[in-house]
This record gives structure tokens, sequence and C-alpha cells, in this order.
């Protein structure tokens, strides 16, 4: 298994041999058909970078003296594209048997997985890494950055860790999953009992683990009691007559020699326990229930993959009953649902692109217009192809074409790649946009995304070249 540790210097290390440039001081790309996501689409557009970071964007940028410029001549920029749902890096190991909540992904992927440098290529630039369902529990995710050599090093001045975005970026479950092609009411309710039984054990653990803090806290602002017959807490001399009755607090061993701790008599007036403050026992930490806990407050999203209508709704009673922030993984019948999933503002992740092989019970409802009717109702909606191959990640521009072509406006559906892949991993302050303060993660284009022709020319992530198209 790799540790995170080992991850982070070897991510790096084991990148495709790009053409790299290390981004100078200040950089102008001028003459871009910009479509920026979080704005209007521009023309003749200046993006100004700054140490990896976007300074300024419009038609009308001043550019410093000094700023490299680079004419795009009209080529499309767009921002690096996001996989909300990536299976890149993953083995077929860190996938087997069942999971825990606290197997995190980081320590069992592939950082040599010569996938990534397809998807870099074809505009990827961030990926949410799934350990998958596993059965229920699938364990931790987490949100990598894709980057060339180059990054992460000294000569950037970025930090090495920032290859890692999140390390414990969601954790994976899931409800109602048919097994050996059945899916009764009853199992799938079932399903949603065990997880909720799973949440509820980690509310009691945290209340102990509550107690045991405050009981500790206490103990040790209580001020020491004074030792028997001591007056104002002082201790009298000790009785040196070693004859003296032996202490009914800490009666003798029946055996054992005098110099042995067994044979020992309590002295007169020698008590150990009086004057020091009760130790409180603290419960052992479990590190699955410290992510359940992590997950109860807050802290770590929660990823239910749900396919059928009565699992979707029990995803959102768990959500509701235990506060939890949601998101949801190729939710099937989201259709059927569509006011309930507005209503709790859950994040979506669908996926346009069926897979391979016989029809399943899950996904047999499967709608491709979902992914318009989600965005009418202004459910916040990524689209990723959800493949079992780290390869799918490098056909996200392709899932959004589907999902474009089945009722999804062109604009939602780079919005859903980018920006809004970005809100729903929760990262949108680092990525997803063209816009001043994020990261300067772009895609030059030969032109429109939506053009069967169009190819990838220049891929930018933190402001340096990834890729260049030869």
């Amino acid at each position: 298994m790799i540790k995170p540790i080992l991850l982070l210097t070897a991510l790096i290390s084991s990148a495709a041999a790009f053409a790299q440039t290390p981004p100078s001081p200040v950089t102008a790309y001028v003459n871009a058909h910009l479509l920026p996501v979080s704005g209007a689409p521009l023309e003749q557009a200046t993006i100004l970078v700054t140490k990896g970071k976007i300074t300024a964007v419009g038609a009308h940028v001043s550019i410093p003296a000094g700023a490299i410029r680079v004419d795009l001549h009209g080529a499309t920029v767009i921002p690096g594209l996001v996989d909300a749902s990536s299976s890149l890096f993953v083995t077929a190991e860190t996938i087997a048997g069942n999971g825990t909540a606290d197997q995190n992904v980081l320590d069992g992927i592939d950082p040599f997985d010569k996938s990534a440098e397809k998807a870099l290529a074809a505009g990827v630039t961030t990926v949410y890494i799934s350990p998958g369902s596993r059965g229920g529990v699938g364990g931790l995710g987490a949100i990598v950055k894709l980057q060339n050599g180059a990054q992460g090093t000294a000569a950037t001045g970025a930090p090495v860790g920032e290859v890692v975005l999140k390390p414990k970026a969601g954790l994976e479950l899931a409800i109602g999953l048919s097994t050996g092609g059945r899916s009764t009411s009853l199992e799938r309710i079932g399903s949603y009992e065990s997880m909720r039984t799973m949440f509820i054990g980690a509310q009691q653990y945290q209340k102990q683990q509550e107690k045991s803090e405050l009981a500790k806290k206490a103990a040790a602002a209580k001020p020491n009691p004074p030792a028997p017959g001591a007056p104002n807490g002082v201790a009298p001399e000790e009785d040196s007559d070693p004859t003296g009755p032996v202490s009914i607090l800490e009666p003798a061993a029946d055996s054992g020699s005098p110099e042995s701790p067994q044979g020992q008599r309590r002295q007169p007036g020698r008590n150990p326990g009086a004057g020091r403050p009760t130790q409180t026992a603290t419960p052992r930490a479990q590190p699955a229930q410290e992510v359940l806990v992590s997950a109860l407050k807050g802290d770590i999203t929660v990823r239910i993959e749900a396919h059928r209508a009565d699992d979707i709704l029990n995803a959102l009673r768990l959500a509701d009953e235990f506060h939890l922030k949601l998101v949801l993984e190729s939710p099937t019948e989201a259709a059927t649902v569509l006011h309930e999933l507005a209503t709790h503002r859950v994040g979506i992740v669908w996926e346009p692109l069926q897979r391979s092989g016989p029809p399943q019970l899950d996904t047999i409802r499967y709608r491709p217009q979902t992914a318009g009717a989600l965005d009418l109702k202004g459910v916040k909606l990524a689209v990723s192809p959800r493949g079992e191959s780290g390869l799918s990640t490098r056909f996200v521009l392709a899932a959004a074409a589907v999902a474009a072509s089945n009722g999804l406006s062109h604009e939602a559906a780079l919005r859903a790649i980018t920006l809004g892949a970005a809100e729903v991993l929760g990262v949108a302050d680092r990525v997803g946009s063209i816009q001043v303060g994020r990261d300067a993660d772009m895609v030059i284009l030969s032109g429109s995304p939506w053009d069967p022709d169009t190819k990838v020319k220049q891929v930018i992530v933190n402001g340096a070249q990834a890729y260049v198209s030869h």
C-alpha cells in the first residue's frame, strides 16, 4: 500500500514527459476567445497569470512591463476540466473486498497510472478519485490536481502538497444496490436501516468521547483535596514507627516480601491517592468512527450512490436526520423526485454514458434527459463518465456533450464539468472557472468545445504548461 506522503512525491515524479514551461512572475495570454464559465464569453480577452494564480481577466487589461506575452490568435480558452467521480490511479486491490469508513483511497492507488497522461492531454486538470461503494461503505475519496513534473517544486514556488487538494474529500456509501440480479423493496429498506444504524452508533461514540473530555477537564480544574488529618491541606510528618497499622484504604497483599510491592504495608499518614486529581480514562479512538463523526459535523461530504427513487429518498432522509453534507452519485431515477432534490439542495454527480454489459436493475429506468431536467430545477450538477477504468476520465467532455444532446444547454454542460463540478466537490474557490484569485488552470482549444474536430492545443496547470500538442 502506498501511503499519502509517498503519493505526493510519486504523483509528481511519475508525470508524463510533457513540454514544461515554468511560469514567469507574470504571463499575459492575449487575443483569447474566453469561456470563463463564471461569466459571459469574452472576445480578444487577456488573462494575466502571476505565480500560478489568475490576477486579471478582461478585454481591456493593462499588461505590466516585463510580462511574457502569449498570443493565442483567437483560440478558445476554457477552465481546466473537473471529473467529479474518477477511477484514475485506482487499482483492483484498492477496491477489493468490503470497505471501512477510514480507508483512504490515497493509501492504495497507483501513482504511475499512464491513464493520467491521457486525461491531462484531454484537458482534465482536477479529479475526485473515488474508492467505489464496495458493498455499502467504500471509504474516503480524495481530490487531486493532475500536474506535470514541473509542478509542486521549488522552481515554481508551490508547495509539494498542492498536488492533493483534499485528502479526505468524501465518504463513499451506497444504498440499495442490487445483488445477484435482484433488488426487493425489503432489501433496499434494510440497506437504509443498516446505514442509519451506522450513523446512530457514530453519534453514541461522539457523545462518549465528548463526555470523557469534559470529565478530564473537570478533574484537571478541581483543586487538590487535603490529605486525611492534614490542616489546610498540609500533610503531617510521617510516622517513623514501621509497625503501625495497615491502611484500610489499601490493604497489603497476603504474600510477598517486605521489599516487594505486594508485601509492602501502608504507613500511617501515607495515602498516595490523597492530594491528586482523579484520573479519567479516555476511550480509545476508533478511526472509522472518527471519520463518521467528521461526517456528522459536516467536515466530510457524504457521497451516496442511490439509483432507485426510494433509495434516493432514503438518502435524503439520512441527510435530514443526521445533518449530512450530501452528494448523490448516479441517481438514475432522479427525474421522478425532482422537487425533493431541489428542496434539499444536494449536489448531483450525473452519469450520462451507460456502462457496457447486460442491463441492471439499478439502471433499467435510465433516462438521458434527466441531466437537463435537474439543471432546469436548479440542482447543483456535475457530469462525469464514472467509468470503472481510469481511462474513462479522458471522456469528461464527451460525457458533457452527450448530456447536451439530450436537453442540457451547452452553457450548463460546460459548467457541469468545470465550475459546477468544482462546487459539488467543494473546491470552487480554487478551480473550475477563469476568474481573479483562482488557480491558473486553463485549456486552450483549436475551436468550440462542442465541435467534434476541435483539438486540445495546450493545457495550463497552476500557470505552467502541462501539455502541448505536437
